[in-house]
Parts: C-alpha cells; structure tokens; sequence
C-alpha cells in the first residue's frame, strides 16, 4: 500500500486493518510515553489515510480506538472523548460475552479484555481534565 508512491509506514503487511492494528499501537506507545507527543502527532496523517480506505466500521473496536488516537493527535478532545467512549462501549460488550462464555476461541481472553477496558477506562478519564 501506498501513498504518493510511497509506503505507508506502518509495517509491511498490505493489509489496512493489520496496518491499522500497527499503527494504533505505534502512535498510542508514542502518545503516552514521555517526549513521544511530537512523533505520534507526525504519523498521525498515516493513521488517518489508513482509516480512509476501510469502510466505515462502527462495531469495530480498531476502528473506534483509530478514531481516537487520531482525534486526540489532531488536539480535537470532544471527538477523542466521544470515540473512547464508544471504544469502551465495544470493549464492555465483547467482555460480557466473554464472560458469559459466548465466543469459545476467544473464552481465554477476558484478563486480556479487564486489562484493556481498564486502559481504556484510565485514557477516557485523563482526556476528560483537558
């Protein structure tokens, strides 16, 4: 995948939602460690192309913390807000049907899932004092 014939950098893998994945961990490790504001803030069109070319995806928990990063990245905290809230929204869902044993493959996940709602939790809560 490209852009202006050049290679997005997120990874090599043509794939937009593995890419996205990437790129989601890369600027969120870049956003919330010390000195890596400007970084994130650098990659951030990268991660905006990406979301353009996949179709719009409001179940998807990716896509939900892409829009996030992305808003956040761009100063725009009121969006930032409103996508964690809806990335926290997905996450709770998939929780209870961990819980209730729902997704067999997925069943071994749910302290994997408490982590990251968790995570989640804490990033809506520091945007919500800008």
């Amino acid at each position: 995948m490209t852009l202006n014939d050049e290679p997005i950098g997120f990874g090599d893998e043509p794939e937009p939602w593995s890419e996205l994945v990437e790129g989601c961990m890369e600027i969120h490790g870049l956003l919330y460690s010390a000195g890596g504001k400007e970084q994130a803030k650098a990659l951030a069109p990268d991660l905006a192309v990406l979301l353009s070319l996949l179709p719009e995806r409001s179940e998807s928990i990716d896509h939900a913390q892409a829009c996030a990063l992305l808003a956040e990245c761009e100063e725009r905290f009121r969006d930032a807000v409103r996508h964690r809230r809806h990335e926290i929204e997905l996450v709770m869902k998939l929780h209870a049907k961990l819980k209730a044993g729902g997704d067999e493959p997925l069943a071994g996940e749910i302290g994997t899932c408490s982590a990251y709602l968790e995570s989640c939790r804490g990033i809506l809560e520091a945007l919500l004092v800008r």
